[in-house]
């Protein structure tokens, strides 16, 4: 009938160009990871159905080659050496080279760009390069080595060697000139609520009144509640308008909230979620009445 789905969206491919897509046969396309354009829904202000102009695999589509190459979250971790990052299994060998990151840091939600061979569907990772995925502006709270973040209970943000600074005299050892201030951290993920920064800029005192943005990789999406996690942090949309779900182009989403969690159901994703300050100590900015809008990212 050259229909499938993702998640609940229907998409129509007749006429679609699909030429680096298997030869649709049965279920040969189930699981696959793909990127699908179009040019009409049939219902608003929900799509319910897709008419597709094209599709494309998105992942890798064949099983062996001398050169691969895949960029994404991790989605799934068995150990650091056997991951998946998107649908793409990898597996990582004694001779893996590591760029910007330590294999032990290697967790669920953390952006990698993987470069290898492709053996019977598993890319052999020759070198694995971490990328940023985290982005964090609030007002910082320097204890020791560790950074917390008003209205971002329970993340913590850490630096070291490769970490640069902008507009401050702190230091990976010396986090102090920090305190108090406020700041813009971009990083990765480093556990289920940890950030390693690879730049941190201070931006001048503390806001009691500002803005705070948190951006990560999206976890346990529940359009029910209707609510998901960032770095164990949950955001809760129920108190938002519909034009406040931005799309990747910051403009509001046509299906408003229910499109927009058909997204992250179907795959996931980066998101950056706003909230406004103040809220009470310990307090979750990006709780329904203090979150401002939510944006899918690329």
């Amino acid at each position: 009938a050259k229909r499938f789905s993702i998640g609940t969206l229907s998409v129509a491919y007749d006429g679609a160009a699909i030429g680096d897509m298997p030869a649709p046969a049965g279920n040969n396309w189930d699981g696959l990871f793909v990127e699908v354009k179009g040019s009409a829904c049939t219902a608003t202000p929900v799509c319910g159905r897709l008419t597709a102009t094209s599709v494309e695999p998105a992942g890798l589509s064949v099983d062996d080659a001398a050169k691969a190459e895949i960029e994404g979250f991790v989605t799934a971790l068995t150990s650091t050496s056997d991951f998946t990052v998107n649908a793409q299994r990898v597996q990582t060998t004694t001779s893996t080279i590591f760029a910007g990151g330590l294999k032990d840091e290697i967790v669920a939600g953390v952006k990698l760009e993987v470069e290898g061979t492709l053996t019977g569907g598993i890319l052999i990772a020759s070198k694995v390069e971490f990328k940023e995925g985290v982005k964090i502006e609030s007002n910082a709270t320097v204890v020791g080595s560790t950074i917390t973040l008003e209205g971002l209970p329970g993340i913590s943000v850490t630096a070291n060697a490769f970490t640069t600074f902008k507009n401050t005299s702190a230091t990976a050892s010396n986090l102090a000139d920090l305190d108090g201030q406020n700041v813009r951290i971009r990083g990765r993920a480093s556990g289920a609520s940890a950030v390693i920064a690879t730049e941190i800029e201070e931006r001048g005192p503390a806001d009691p009144a500002g803005d705070v943005i948190l951006q990560g990789s999206v976890a346990k999406a529940d359009v029910l509640n209707p609510t998901f996690k960032i770095l164990g942090l949950t955001i809760d949309t129920s108190s938002l308008s519909q034009g406040d779900f931005k799309d990747v182009s910051e403009n509001p989403v046509a299906g408003g909230s229910t499109e927009f969690f058909n997204v992250l159901a179907a795959n996931g994703g980066l998101v950056k979620a706003k909230g406004r300050l103040p809220v009470a100590p310990n307090g979750n900015v990006l709780a329904a009445g203090t979150l401002k809008e939510v944006e899918l990212e690329d």
